[in-house]
């Protein structure tokens, strides 16, 4: 959902002619919806403990009672476990990927230095049709100037998560406002 509408607000962005750029923390997403993975592991471990040969009487009894909680819970929440399986759990990157295609360009770990280095530079020059760099954190806290040296495109910081640490917030914050900026 964080996506869904960040995906709305970049191309808000990109419709006022601004460039994007998205620093994220992780590159893969390891996501799935969330109250049925728990009912999931809870209908698992209650059955487990039902049908274990080795259960006590009252492990079997604890068993069906996680039972009987994950049925009345699917039963009073079953709106909310239909709405988030239409959710896309696909990683912030895919999504985006999928969202601008060819106007994105990325910074992360699998990026040689060749590759990163144009991913600046495309992104940096003025009607390239790259208006959106996607960075990894870590890749890109330092060291990397993505402001707006002509005053065409002013640009926009997002980031998909919070920063890890304070000094992190403002080296970020440093990719975008920088001396030279003309917006």
């Amino acid at each position: 959902l964080k996506t869904a509408m960040s995906i709305s607000r970049i191309q808000k962005h990109l419709d006022l002619g601004r460039k994007v750029v998205i620093f994220h923390r992780r590159k893969q997403a390891n996501v799935a919806p969330p109250f049925k993975t728990i009912l999931d592991v809870t209908r698992s471990n209650a059955n487990y403990k039902i049908n274990n040969p080795e259960s006590q009487e009252k492990d079997r009894e604890e068993g069906y009672k996680m039972l009987e909680q994950a049925d009345q819970f699917e039963q009073k929440y079953g709106g909310l476990l239909e709405y988030e399986q239409t959710l896309d759990y696909s990683s912030a990157i895919n999504q985006i990927n999928n969202a601008f295609g060819d106007k994105v360009v990325y910074i992360n770990g699998d990026v040689s230095k060749k590759d990163k280095a144009n991913a600046i530079k495309y992104f940096n020059t003025d009607g390239s049709g790259k208006d959106i760099i996607v960075v990894q954190e870590e890749s890109g806290k330092e060291g990397i100037s993505l402001h707006d040296t002509t005053g065409k495109h002013q640009r926009v910081l997002m980031s998909m998560s919070m920063p890890i640490s304070s000094i992190t917030a403002l080296q970020i914050e440093g990719r975008i406002y920088r001396i030279g900026q003309e917006s």
